[in-house]
């Protein structure tokens, strides 16, 4: 082991005092818990507001999918949501927004639909 062996109670409370070991000290809190800074609370209330608007805009697209409806109908079912006072931004009303929402919905089905296969392979190998 290096370093010093041998402390003074005097120098350990300036150390302590000091705006180095303050600074320090907060960063190893924030890496200890990142979600109790107020830079990370902020943030979450900012992600909480554009999840909910971009949760509404993925169940439109989802709607249309399962009623197959044209990407154009995305706009006017934005606007009607509006209407019904949903807060949706101004960003992704158009038709590309909602073909890539639908992408991600693609996705996210799909990986279900493995999953669900592999399950049932993986149990009926149990049951034979």
């Amino acid at each position: 082991m290096s370093g010093c062996q041998s402390f003074k109670l005097e120098s350990i409370k300036i150390h302590e005092a000091s705006n180095k070991h303050i600074v320090a000290k907060e960063i190893f809190k924030s890496i200890e818990a990142p979600e109790k800074q107020p830079a990370c609370k902020m943030l979450t209330i900012l992600r909480k507001d554009d999840i909910e608007k971009l949760s509404h805009l993925f169940r439109t697209c989802y709607a249309l999918a399962m009623k197959n409806r044209p990407f154009s109908d995305f706009i006017w079912l934005c606007e009607l949501d509006r209407q019904k006072s949903v807060i949706l931004g101004k960003t992704y009303m158009n038709e590309e927004s909602a073909k890539e929402f639908s992408k991600h919905i693609r996705e996210v089905e799909r990986e279900k639909l493995r999953d669900d296969i592999k399950i049932t392979k993986t149990s009926s190998m149990f049951l034979a």
